[in-house]
């Protein structure tokens, strides 16, 4: 007797919730705002937000420029434990034996990167490559030279 209540109690909680129309967010907007909505967000968001012109010239008023062209990537792992620590330590090996180089250490959940230079072409960025294998013969197996976005010197 006590299931069959409890039964006819669910079922009639059920029909009462099934009768309430839902209501859409938009609706509950234009509802509550009169169609006047604000939209607060930090200016960094807004900032990230903005589409950049792909673009390899310099935009007139700024000293940003950037192309597709090649790094050589010299560390790329995802381990949790270590791999933060192993990135920055090349990081800082090859930034203090090649200063004349950028060093960029990056990090795309779940991998950190190490990726050096900014070369326009493969050829440069591989006889920089052999030379950084040269100075580092262990880290030799993992650098290959990669696509990527770079950065170009400022005119």
């Amino acid at each position: 007797m006590k299931l069959y209540i409890l039964l006819m109690f669910v079922c009639a909680v059920s029909i009462a919730i099934a009768q309430e129309p839902l209501q859409v967010i938009s609706d509950y907007l234009m509802e509550q705002t009169r169609g006047n909505v604000t939209v607060v967000q930090p200016e960094a968001l807004r900032e990230r937000l903005k589409h950049k012109k792909d673009t390899s010239e310099v935009v007139e008023g700024t000293h940003e420029t950037s192309a597709v062209g090649y790094r050589i990537q010299v560390f790329s792992d995802n381990n949790q434990r270590t791999a933060k620590s192993n990135a920055q330590v090349r990081e800082r090996n090859i930034a203090t034996q090649f200063p004349e180089l950028k060093v960029y250490l990056l990090y795309k959940s779940p991998t950190w990167r190490v990726r050096v230079g900014d070369f326009k072409t493969r050829g440069e960025a591989e006889q920089i490559m052999h030379e950084i294998k040269s100075a580092f013969p262990a880290y030799a197996n993992e650098m290959t030279v990669v696509v990527d976005r770079i950065n170009l010197p400022e005119k």
